[in-house]
């Protein structure tokens, strides 16, 4: 069960949260110190609101552990998730480079601790640090990878695709087998009415994939799910692999040198 972490605050913390995120951890010694300086450790509750649509994002926030999610909405006040941010990135890259005001909702899907930094300091590193600049836009193309996919998604797959591959995302990016969440959010978080997405999830709980209560879905069979899942889960996770991959490889070149 995920369980919530209270705010690091000494330095060894600091440095354990920084190395529980891919793109910080992956950066260059001096560019870490720099930015360690305007880092702060905040936790992450579910359902807690960063920004709205229209909004300017006040801070970036490097994940250690839990989600953060970019929601769309309709004027009718129906919700889609459109990409999230695990422990391998940043929330709030494309508002850096920028996407202000932003378009979408920025919520917390998953409890956890992030590390923010202000986002008038963020710009300014960027423009001083070229070791920055590149590892922000590399993962700005992760998530632009995750809002086309979504696009796809949303037109092609049926519900219960859908749900396979969102409760497979959030497994495989959280690294958790048993989810805090109820229907009415899984259903806020997936799209479509809540009667589809509770016939389909128990159809997945009867081909043993998962189980459930009114308020927790447990993992029972992770290649059930992803045989259940679309292909969209597999296309996000391998642009995720792949930038965690690069990420590591310059690093090691740069620490090489």
């Amino acid at each position: 069960m995920t369980t919530r972490r209270r705010a690091a605050r000494s330095p060894h913390d600091l440095d354990s949260l920084i190395a529980s995120n891919a793109l910080l951890s992956g950066l260059d010694a001096a560019t870490i110190a720099t930015l360690r300086q305007h880092c702060e450790a905040v936790p992450l509750h579910t359902r807690n609101v960063l920004t709205d649509p229209g909004e300017r994002l006040s801070h970036v926030y490097f994940v250690c552990e839990g989600i953060i999610s970019r929601v769309g909405l309709t004027s009718e006040g129906r919700t889609l998730e459109l990409a999230c941010t695990g422990p391998e990135g940043a929330a709030g890259v494309l508002d850096v480079v920028g996407l202000h005001p932003s378009p979408y909702r920025l919520i917390v899907q998953l409890d956890g601790v992030a590390l923010r930094v202000p986002m008038a300091a963020m710009v300014r590193l960027v423009a001083a640090q070229p070791a920055l600049v590149h590892a922000l836009c590399s993962y700005a193309s992760v998530v632009v990878a995750q809002l086309a996919q979504s696009a796809v998604c949303a037109r092609y797959h049926t519900s219960r695709q859908r749900l396979a591959r969102w409760l497979l995302t959030a497994a495989q990016r959280a690294s958790v087998t048993t989810i805090p969440w109820s229907h009415e959010w899984i259903t806020e978080m997936v799209g479509g009415t809540r009667s589809a997405v509770s016939m389909a999830a128990s159809r997945l709980r009867a081909d043993g994939a998962i189980d459930y209560t009114r308020r927790a879905v447990t993992i029972r069979n992770l290649n059930r799910l992803r045989a259940e899942s679309c292909e969209c889960a597999a296309v996000v996770e391998d642009a995720v692999r792949e930038f965690v991959q690069r990420h590591r490889r310059r690093a090691d070149r740069g620490r090489r040198r």
